[in-house]
């Protein structure tokens, strides 16, 4: 799944690993951040997760965060594919800016995360089965519009 949303001054593009990689985003080349949410350990180290990081890891983003379980080796995946790419010569030299949090796992604490975004564009990237894509895009759209009365369009 693919979802564009627009709220609160932000371009939010959400979409599951199970897409086919991106590209080009909807933005252009306009820098962006990009939120990896895990619900799911055993998807974290799949390859389609590795191709997704490789890929993001070559557009124009400035912050990466990872949440949720292995959130810490998805943040060294991204170091990593940066080193590969040649954006960064050696780990941890800072392009991009990359930060995990273990600690934030449910759809909520998720939500409440990316909300309010530090970039006018986001790549929100869903590492999770078909549920876990829809309960957190409820508890997104709770949190950015306050109501849980709006549809979904899948």
């Amino acid at each position: 799944m693919k979802i564009e949303l627009k709220a609160e001054g932000c371009h939010y593009y959400i979409c599951d690993c199970d897409n086919s990689l991106i590209n080009e985003l909807p933005w252009g080349d306009n820098e962006c951040n990009v939120y990896l949410l895990n619900f799911q350990e055993s998807m974290a180290t799949s390859e389609h997760t590795q191709l997704w990081i490789d890929e993001l890891v070559l557009k124009n983003t400035y912050w990466f965060y990872t949440l949720g379980p292995k959130s810490e080796w998805l943040h060294d995946q991204i170091d990593l594919a940066s080193v590969r790419s040649g954006r960064q010569k050696t780990v941890g030299d800072g392009s991009p800016m990359t930060s995990w949090h273990e600690d934030v796992n449910t759809y909520a604490e998720m939500a409440d995360f990316v909300c309010p975004a530090t970039n006018d564009f986001c790549v929100i990237l869903v590492i999770g089965n078909i549920s876990d894509f829809e309960q957190f895009m409820i508890a997104l759209i709770h949190k950015l519009f306050n109501s849980d009365n709006h549809d979904i369009d899948k």
